[in-house]
């Protein structure tokens, strides 16, 4: 295993290495440190579930035309996202400039005229911002939780402001973690019960929270994937 690149920034410890063809990137230590990763053979291998599970939002809403993505880490999702979406409008909110850097640097994510990084603190950001998103997706991690800003009901009352009439947003996030239930009752406060949830076949950790505005069916082609064989979505009962 090669260290390619390591520094320590005011929020965490960042690490990019390389075994073989896989290249890693690691923030903070212990627990869920291993944030992204790719196979720099093959940039269209997902590495990790929660990269393929946030794409599984487009079940929900196929052709979103404005995305926003909080949370840039090596950028695979938005580089996912705009491979599948070349004419939508991507807007990203990253609160270190380093986490930029290394994504470029090392993670094959670049910028263009229709994929932007907005540098600075998403909990402050989103409260200036006026556009509305078809698809929104929040994938902040401090070490191996979301910062709990971002999980407040101010947040998520932002986030929903900025959601069009019939949007998907979808969260990144451990069923382990012991704030997972109260997660799901405040995104409730807000959203309303709406909210679904796909489990990644590759280890009992990842999950995503698929959580709706407006009037939405549950897509049939959510229930098994050939990517996750045994993924399961079901409407979320209160804890």
């Amino acid at each position: 295993m090669r260290v390619l690149f390591q520094l320590t920034t005011k929020y965490h410890k960042m690490q990019v290495v390389q075994e073989g063809t896989i290249r890693s990137l690691f923030s903070g230590t212990g627990f869920y440190s291993e944030q992204s990763a790719i196979n720099v053979e093959d940039l269209r291998e997902h590495m990790y579930d929660y990269s393929l599970l946030a794409m599984r939002g487009l079940d929900f809403i196929p052709e979103p035309s404005r995305i926003l993505v909080v949370g840039l880490g090596g950028g695979i999702i938005p580089r996912e996202l705009r491979h599948s979406l070349p004419d939508a409008e991507i807007d990203i909110i990253e609160i270190d400039e380093h986490v930029i850097d290394v994504a470029k640097d090392f993670f094959f994510f670049e910028e263009d005229d229709k994929m932007k990084v907005h540098h600075g603190d998403a909990f402050i950001i989103v409260q200036e911002m006026k556009e509305q998103y078809d698809f929104i997706v929040v994938d902040a991690f401090l070490g191996n939780y979301t910062p709990f800003p971002l999980m407040s009901v101010e947040f998520l009352e932002c986030l929903y402001k900025l959601s069009s009439d019939k949007s998907i947003l979808t969260l990144n996030c451990s069923r382990m973690h012991p704030s997972f239930n109260s997660q799901i009752n405040t995104f409730r406060s807000v959203y309303g019960d709406g909210i679904h949830q796909l489990n990644g076949e590759r280890n009992d950790i990842s999950t995503t929270l698929y959580v709706t505005k407006g009037d939405f069916s549950r897509p049939a082609k959510v229930e098994i994937t050939e990517e996750i064989e045994n993924a399961k979505i079901f409407t979320l009962t209160n804890p």
